[in-house]
């Protein structure tokens, strides 16, 4: 499959460097990237990351907005100037710049979110409140057993 799928936590290092899932990694070779392009993320405190079709898909999108209305300059005064690419070395490893470090609020880990045509990186304890968030606005009201 060519898309990012499962949650990975791994360690992050003090000089920003932490492995890209190996799943993530056979994605973007399979795209033909030798690299991670990472980004802010808009929804999220967190980084976003994907190949070269996920920069064909943003460009495509910014492309088709009215140049000026305000999800335009979003896209293209937020995220595009601090697009950064990361290749991986032989490791695996890639590292992060420090400014998409704090924007995520990382520091020791860093858990890798598939969302299909990109991942995010979360800092731990607040992709852990957004799944608790998620469980509470999508657990279904259970049956009650009755015994008549």
């Amino acid at each position: 499959m060519d898309k990012f799928v499962g949650t990975f936590t791994n360690k992050l290092d003090r000089k920003g460097r932490v492995s890209l899932p190996a799943e993530y990694r056979a994605v973007l070779q399979r795209q033909q990237s030798e690299s991670a392009a990472l980004m802010p993320a808009l929804n999220a405190e967190a980084i976003a990351g994907g190949g070269s079709l996920y920069l064909e898909t943003l460009h495509k999108r910014i492309e088709g907005l009215d140049p000026l209305g305000e999800e335009y300059n979003d896209w293209v005064d937020y995220i595009m100037p601090n697009v950064r690419n990361a290749g991986w070395d032989e490791t695996g490893r890639i590292v992060l710049p420090e400014a998409l470090i704090e924007l995520a609020g990382l520091s020791d880990s860093a858990v890798f979110v598939g969302r299909y045509d990109h991942f995010q990186i979360w800092q731990p304890a607040a992709w852990a409140e957004r799944q608790a968030e998620l469980a509470q606005r999508h657990r279904r009201p259970r049956l009650s057993q009755r015994s008549d």
